[in-house]
This record gives structure tokens, sequence and C-alpha cells, in this order.
């Protein structure tokens, strides 16, 4: 049987205006392709709708930070951390995407490149995120104060992640000490009943 390969461009909107002073990527885009009976690369189940993710890195001349990866964005939920200018995923949902670059010495994060509509039907971490009804506080959160994570779904488990993707704590506790010495911005992964949610928290 022949393989169907699709590929379509989503429309792009104009730039957010908030975020840190950093070199943003640009012309970031969002492909798709639907292979039957084959799937679209390995790793993939067959029936898989395959998104691919792209845009271009920043400049980076002349600026003392160091450029160490980029953060992807569905409806201002953080959903994954990569070290490329490509990514793919089969999570989708409908709504705005954008990336931004992760600097360290000193650290931040870019302004979030241009916006990219999606109008995908999968369940996303951004629809997680909304289903479980999570809320977590005080954000941002002062060293060695309490952290309450509440939802509307059973938690089940939490952990932390610092912006380059290493784990610095895990618990399956809704009230917990935030164990991490540095000052910055970290990512909570909560998982509960109806899926996983996807949460940012800055320590100050």
């Amino acid at each position: 049987m022949k393989t169907l390969l699709y590929l379509f461009t989503f429309i792009v909107i104009s730039n957010l205006s908030y975020g840190q002073d950093f070199p943003s990527p640009t012309n970031f885009d969002i492909q798709f392709c639907y292979a039957w009976p084959d799937t679209c690369g390995p790793g993939y189940d067959p029936g898989d709708t395959v998104y691919y993710y792209s845009f271009d890195a920043p400049d980076v001349s002349g600026i003392e930070s160091e450029l160490v990866g980029y953060n992807l964005y569905f409806e201002e939920d953080f959903m994954v951390f990569f070290t490329t200018t490509t990514y793919e995923d089969v999570t989708y949902g409908e709504g705005d995407y954008y990336v931004t670059a992760v600097y360290i010495n000193p650290s931040g994060e870019s302004l979030p490149s241009n916006v990219v509509h999606g109008d995908g039907a999968a369940l996303s971490i951004g629809d997680y995120n909304k289903l479980n009804n999570i809320i977590i506080y005080p954000n941002p959160l002062p060293v060695n104060e309490q952290l309450t994570i509440e939802s509307n779904s059973e938690i089940i488990n939490i952990s932390a992640y610092d912006i380059l993707g290493n784990k610095i704590f895990n618990t399956t506790k809704n009230k917990t000490k935030f164990s991490a010495n540095k000052r910055g911005i970290y990512f909570l992964k909560i998982e509960t009943e109806n899926g996983i949610s996807i949460k940012k928290i800055i320590l100050e």
C-alpha cells in the first residue's frame, strides 16, 4: 500500500510582547504528517498524526549569555524543553504555540517567537492543565517557603525540573518545601488521575 504524506503550514500571527530581553527564535512554524499504514518515522504507531515544530535559532552574537536550548509553549503553558531547532511529537491541541530561547550565565528566557495558531484535535498538555484545574501558590515562591499545589483531580506524583531539564525533586505531597537553592525558573510536572499538567514556577 502506498504511504500518504500530507504537510500543512499553519497560520502565523503576531509576536507576543512579554518576557525577558534575550534574543528570540524566529520563523517558528508547525507542520504535520499522517501516514497509513506506515508511520511518519521511527517510534510512532501506524496511523499517528505527527507534528513538526521548527524555527531559526536566535542571533546570539554580541551577548554575554550562553544559549542552551528552547522551551515550547501551548496557550502560555510550558510543554517541553529541547536543544535543537526542530522538535516532533504526537501531542497537539487547538490554540496558540510559540517557542522561547533559554540562556545561562546570566540565566534568562527570551521573548516569545512569532505565534502559530494550530487547530489540531488531540488532547494536549494545555488541555490537561485546564481539565485538572491545578493551582500552585505562592508563585513567585520565596526561597525556603512552602509550596502548595491544589487540583480538582487526585494528585499522584509531582516532579520539579530546572530550565535545563534536570530533575530537582520528586514528591507525592501537595504541600512541600521547594528543594532548590538557586533562584530562577523551574517547571512542575504534576501527574493526576486525569493526566499530566506542566506548570512554570519562579523561585525568588
